[in-house]
């Protein structure tokens, strides 16, 4: 089931305000616009649904969505007429992550992961169908490896461990929406490798119950990684908006013990940080 979050333009203005702090309807309708995109997780919406749901007239939507889309925060399918969020809203998050000191407050957590030689942490928040790395470390023992691996900023939301850990925290209509859009990339590409769907689902159980997700060599032969979901908590509905992992050289009998040290490392990294990762999951 879909959560529907419109933002802060639900708080109504106090009628006292003079005019400084009065609001402007109309950016506050295109404001409630860009929250409602970005709760659509599953399914990109239509003209006609955005305006239905937030009570916005047509044409005035379609106004709205065409302004957005000229300074890139919109994009619209042509092909199915639907709207989903622009790539210029990636500029704005990643200058607010930086103006937050955003990594002041996550490398305490991915220095402690790669303490272990020859890895790589990182965390990614789940960006619609993809995954973007926000936060980076290496270890000074890293392999070449691992490196190589880790230079891309983007990965496919079903991308190894990292796929596997984040769809394993989703409902199961959630997961069906997922594997019903290939080609996915738990084990490499699909497209190249058929899937097990049945084996997959069966790894994704374990990884709820375990609370991480292995690869062992699946994505890229002598890679090994494991991740665990980090959540956020917007209007007490809880969901994955992203994960920890730690990727390297590391043999494959430590897996679970690392993984269980992602896990763990990504609770606290929720605590510690929860209130900002809301913010921009």
């Amino acid at each position: 089931m879909t959560q529907t979050f419109t933002g802060p333009a639900d708080v109504q203005p106090d009628p006292a305000d003079d005019g400084y702090t009065k609001r402007v309807p109309a950016v506050d309708q295109a404001n409630r616009i860009l929250f409602f995109l970005a709760e659509r997780r599953v399914e990109a919406p239509t003209l006609s649904e955005i305006c239905r749901s937030l009570g916005i007239h047509k044409s005035k939507g379609l106004a709205l969505l065409n302004t957005h889309r000229a300074a890139g925060l919109v994009s619209r399918d042509e092909r199915t007429k639907t709207y989903t969020l622009g790539a210029s809203l990636l500029v704005l998050s990643r200058a607010m992550l930086e103006q937050a000191d955003f990594t002041r407050v996550v490398e305490p957590f991915l220095d402690r992961l790669v303490a272990r030689a020859g890895t790589t942490a990182f965390l990614g928040l789940v960006w619609g169908h993809r995954v973007s790395v926000v936060a980076r470390r290496d270890s000074p023992a890293g392999t070449g490896t691992t490196v190589r691996l880790l230079g891309y900023r983007w990965y496919p939301l079903t991308y190894g461990a990292v796929g596997k850990a984040i769809v394993s925290s989703l409902t199961p209509d959630e997961q069906d929406d997922v594997l019903a859009r290939p080609p996915h990339f738990f084990y490499g590409d699909s497209s190249i490798t058929p899937l097990d769907i049945a084996a997959l689902r069966a790894e994704l159980v374990e990884a709820e119950k375990k609370g991480y997700a292995t690869d062992i060599g699946g994505v890229q032969e002598g890679v090994n990684a494991v991740a665990a979901p980090v959540f956020g908590v917007r209007r007490n509905v809880v969901r994955p908006i992203g994960c920890l992992a730690l990727v390297g050289g590391f043999p494959a009998e430590e897996a679970d013990s690392l993984g269980s040290l992602v896990a763990t490392t990504a609770k606290e990294l929720t605590q510690e940080a929860g209130p900002l990762l809301d913010g921009i999951g």
